[in-house]
């Protein structure tokens, strides 16, 4: 694990353009004369490439590239002996209502499957609307993506390109490539400017439905609540504690636990 490349700057590294893919999102944006920073307010792009993306903030996570809107929060994350293990973005609470801001410390051991089941908890203590990328302490560089327990933070990644990002548009570095699964809201035909980036849709499908992780690029994916995304493999698992869940509660003993958490997180807020 690189641990001591992880930097915080106010745009990417710099590079010759022409060797830097550019994404879906951005074409769009320049096509019709609008500020990518502005489309794609607290949103973030995590490439295993550099992209030439000055408006966003750039972070070293690894051997990937994190950039993210200035607005959108980041809070970085170390093991007890101040190493970097990775970084969480977006707004997320501690068990005692303690909001994460600059550096939170995470209790990992030096094995990978110990340091994954430490982090996993972590995760599973916290609340909030946020996205957290952990460098798992291997030979060879492995990290995980975990997101909160909702997936209230949208989280997308292309199995294609390895990139993972907050919508669709900054995951492609391509066209889109049709789903025949999906459906695209027929509201959206309104707009006439964004006809010409919206592929033909499979008329058999509603307008409207569950899609089960699927979007309308057939190669990318949503991560599902309570998954985590495998960077080294681009495949989802299951990870949230199966014994933390408590069966059978009555209306009243819910309450009882749900309040004071949900004062604890008012609090941090």
């Amino acid at each position: 694990m690189n641990q001591s490349k992880t930097r915080v700057t106010q745009s990417g590294p710099k590079r010759r353009e022409a060797q830097m893919s550019r994404l879906l999102g951005q074409k769009i944006s320049s096509d019709l004369s609008y500020e990518i920073a502005d489309v794609f307010r607290f949103q973030f792009v995590l490439s295993p490439e550099e992209l030439d993306l000055a408006e966003f903030k750039f972070l070293k996570v690894a051997s990937r590239h994190l950039y993210y809107s200035p607005l959108l929060h980041t809070c970085e994350l170390q093991d007890r002996s101040g190493a970097i293990i990775g970084v969480l973005i977006g707004q997320a609470f501690g068990p005692e209502g303690a909001h994460l801001k600059d550096v939170a410390t995470v209790d990992v051991g030096k094995k990978p499957a110990d340091a994954i089941k430490a982090f996993q908890a972590f995760v599973a203590s916290l609340a909030g609307r946020f996205v957290a990328i952990f460098n798992v302490p291997s030979r060879r560089t492995n990290t995980h993506v975990y997101i909160d327990t909702a997936s209230s933070f949208s989280t997308v990644y292309d199995k294609k390109s390895g990139i993972v990002a907050s919508s669709l548009l900054l995951c492609l570095n391509r066209d889109i490539d049709p789903n025949k699964h999906y459906r695209i809201p027929s509201a959206l035909s309104q707009f006439a400017n964004l006809a010409p980036y919206i592929p033909e849709q499979n008329p058999e499908l509603s307008d409207a439905g569950f899609f089960f992780g699927q979007t309308p690029d057939k190669y990318v994916m949503r991560i599902m609540p309570n998954h985590y995304l495998d960077l080294s493999k681009m495949e989802t698992g299951r990870f949230w504690p199966n014994d933390s869940i408590e069966h059978d509660l009555t209306y009243q003993q819910a309450a009882e636990k749900l309040v004071p958490r949900i004062g604890q997180i008012m609090g941090g807020i």
